[in-house]
């Protein structure tokens, strides 16, 4: 009588595990998978503190010292969260621009409602606060059409549109350092200087002496905060990065630096005397004489992005820890010379039990878990309440009718309203393509009803109803396995 085969044995046990997860038991709809960080927000009240909004799980918020996560539902169901502006003595007044409008908390994050103007309801590409002016900016970012620029001076209670029709893709924000607050905004098919107090603009075109330019092909833009003629401009060249540099305000651009890869964050420092070119794969360029010439370093840290300026001489970075980054957030003190840690990873973070149980981070977090993680130490089989998906357009439950939606017992999914914005240089921000069509393989998110506490990494429905055949598939295969093993030792 011969004993089973090991790989028989090691298939059969597999498949018992994925058949209890999939089986009707136990339907769960994932969590945000593999998030990212693609946008930094200091905080005022706190120095040293940054807060990371991600692609597909919300805001990491440093909040006392400690990391803590207000998941992307908290401010609206399946929202990419694109913006943030904190106001108040401690920061208690948030304001988040997201992919499904505009929502402000009053109790720092802890409940949110869309404000009370049609940005509530309007897709929108960021939020940027000016540093030492009260002006506040957003950008419609509808897909295909004319997007329009909105601005507030009282901290985002009222709003008022510029004089401004933007083309194309949007692919970064920059606030020019003068007397008379001004802006640049770049797309894909345009990049305009902007005033606020005069409220006129005009297009900047990058050209050399030697070489043109299609505005298609500028990449990245950087802005000496220390000079608001001084750009540094990232065009494509292939598989390589062309670096020019304008200090006229992009009247005339010279050729400076070609760098050997084409994904590259740029940024000027504090003073504007220095200035760093960080590539995706590692890459390191420096500048000491404002962007005119460049010299390689030895190579750093991968997909580093997002560089931001701190408030006290310091710079910022976010990377992927899914994408072998060595950390979430990351700090340099001598710019960008070295790195050190400020979020290793979304693991580390915490829910905030600071919250009243009736706030939505409570009710529409609950269950759920930061980053990758299977366990952490939140309830399973959470029912989450119609509250966390009120008002939710129908559309976003492709496989559902209205009244399930309406009831609350609807799939957590990832917004399919594109993907995700990342953010970089000086206080700007980039595209990751904000207005292309959604990823067809997007992993979706824990749902209502779900056992596992939406932790568990598996993509199956969990509507009343569904169809289970992936699920009786496979514990039929686990059957026949079954037989055949103990067919093996009879004969």
């Amino acid at each position: 009588m011969s004993s089973p085969n090991p790989l028989w044995r090691l298939l059969l046990l597999l498949l018992s595990v994925t058949a209890v997860f999939v089986s009707p038991q136990r339907d769960v709809w994932a969590h945000g998978f593999r998030p990212e960080v693609v946008s930094l927000t200091l905080s005022r009240a706190m120095p040293g503190a940054v807060h990371g909004l991600t692609n597909n799980q919300g805001i990491f918020a440093n909040l006392s010292g400690t990391y803590r996560w207000i998941c992307e539902d908290a401010v609206y169901p399946f929202a990419k969260t694109q913006g943030l502006a904190l106001y108040g003595a401690a920061e208690e007044r948030w304001l988040v621009a997201t992919n499904h409008g505009l929502h402000v908390s009053f109790d720092g994050g802890c409940d949110f409602e869309a404000v009370d103007h049609e940005l509530g309801g309007m897709r929108l590409t960021g939020l940027w606060r000016h540093d030492a002016d009260d002006a506040l900016i957003t950008i419609s970012g509808e897909p295909g059409v004319p997007n329009r620029v909105f601005l507030s001076r009282d901290e985002g209670r009222t709003w008022s549109v510029m004089d401004l029709s933007v083309e194309g893709v949007f692919r970064g924000f920059h606030w020019l350092p003068s007397v008379e607050p001004g802006f640049i905004l770049h797309t894909d098919a345009a990049i305009y200087r902007v005033g606020l107090e005069t409220r006129g603009h005009t297009v900047i075109n990058v050209s050399s002496a030697q070489l043109e330019v299609p505005v298609e092909q500028v990449l990245k833009l950087s802005v000496s905060p220390a000079d608001p003629q001084r750009l540094l401009a990232l065009a494509e060249a292939g598989d390589r990065g062309r670096l020019l540099l304008t200090v006229d305000g992009g009247g005339t651009w010279s050729d400076v630096a070609l760098l050997t890869e084409a994904d590259v964050s740029l940024l000027f420092s504090h003073n504007g005397l220095e200035a760093i070119a960080q590539g995706a794969f590692g890459g390191r360029w420096r500048s000491g004489d404002s962007g005119g010439t460049w010299a390689p370093e030895a190579d750093g840290p991968v997909v580093v992005r997002c560089l931001t300026r701190g408030l006290d001489g310091e710079i910022y970075g976010c990377s992927n820890p899914n994408a072998d980054g060595p950390w979430a957030i990351g700090r340099s003190g001598d710019f960008g010379r070295t790195w050190a840690p400020v979020l290793n990873r979304f693991e580390d973070t915490v829910h905030r039990k600071d919250c009243p149980a009736d706030g939505r981070t409570f009710m529409c977090c609950r269950g759920r878990c930061p980053g990758d993680s299977m366990t952490c130490g939140q309830p399973v089989n959470v029912e989450w309440p119609p509250e966390c998906y009120e008002g939710v357009p129908p559309e976003l439950f492709p496989d559902m009718g209205v009244a399930d939606a309406e009831a609350g017992a609807v799939d957590m999914t990832n917004s399919r309203d594109g993907e995700a914005l990342s953010f970089d240089t000086d206080g700007g921000m980039d595209s990751q393509d904000a207005n292309s069509a959604p990823s067809p393989d997007a992993a979706p998110s824990g749902g209502a009803g779900a056992g596992g506490g939406g932790c568990v990494q598996t993509v199956v429905s969990s509507r009343p109803g569904a169809d289970h055949s992936v699920g009786t598939i496979l514990m039929m295969v686990g059957l026949m396995i079954v037989v055949r093993s103990r067919w093996g030792r009879v004969h």
